[in-house]
């Protein structure tokens, strides 16, 4: 509008053709900057519209994962099994397993009396497939392998790993060692229990947790 009061006053002294010539130019120059601000408040619209809709679904997607969970717990307690156990005897963390078991060849089993331990951890990644699965555990110092095999485990323990056991959830584990064919060091589980049954899945695990306020008031303290 400014441009346009300029060109006014400037124009009453100029021959007509250049009237013309500098109307037409400044009427441009508003309708330009007009449609580049309507296209920045679409467009800002639209993003503010796809967050909205992404957490909303976000939200609705935890809330299923919770529903599903809450029912395994109460399955579990209706087989009489604890979902959060009081405690858990661990003889070993999965750094000193690594460090014990690092003479392991590939394949080999290391099944003497004094090889039968106990870990305890987060299970942060599982694959089943068929009658074998295997997880992974992380506890306070590092990362170890759990190596399920259905003919190992007592009763319907394997059906409850596949059904019941999710990512997030910390488990007990009992069992002998050994160096899968690939080089994994892993306990073959001959035992184990829920020690915490995770009611919502981790954080994603590329980008973490982006909630910066949730971060800082759920933090761990020092």
């Amino acid at each position: 509008m400014e441009s346009l009061k300029l060109c006014s006053s400037l124009s009453s002294s100029l021959p007509i053709s250049f009237r013309h010539l500098i109307h037409r130019r400044a009427s441009s120059t508003l309708v330009r900057c007009c449609s580049s601000s309507a296209a920045t408040t679409t467009s800002t619209t639209r993003i503010r519209n796809r967050r909205s809709s992404s957490s909303s679904t976000s939200t609705s997607d935890r809330d299923a994962i919770r529903t599903i969970r809450i029912k395994k717990v109460e399955e579990l307690r209706s087989k009489g099994l604890e979902p959060y156990a009081y405690k858990w005897d661990r003889t070993h963390t999965a750094n000193q397993l690594q460090e014990i078991y690092r003479h392991l060849a590939n394949g080999e089993e290391s099944s003497g009396e004094n090889d039968n331990v106990s870990v305890a951890g987060r299970i942060i990644a599982r694959r089943a497939f068929g009658k074998l699965a295997f997880l992974t555990l992380r506890d306070d110092s590092g990362t170890i392998q759990l190596y399920c095999e259905k003919e190992r485990l007592l009763n319907d323990q394997f059906d409850q790993l596949k059904t019941l056991v999710d990512i997030g959830d910390i488990l007990g584990a009992s069992g002998s060692m050994k160096r899968t064919e690939k080089g994994e060091l892993s306990v073959v589980v001959n035992s184990f229990g829920i020690l915490t049954k995770s009611l919502l899945p981790l954080p994603d695990k590329y980008h973490g947790l982006t909630d910066v306020d949730k971060r800082y008031r759920q933090r761990c303290p020092n």
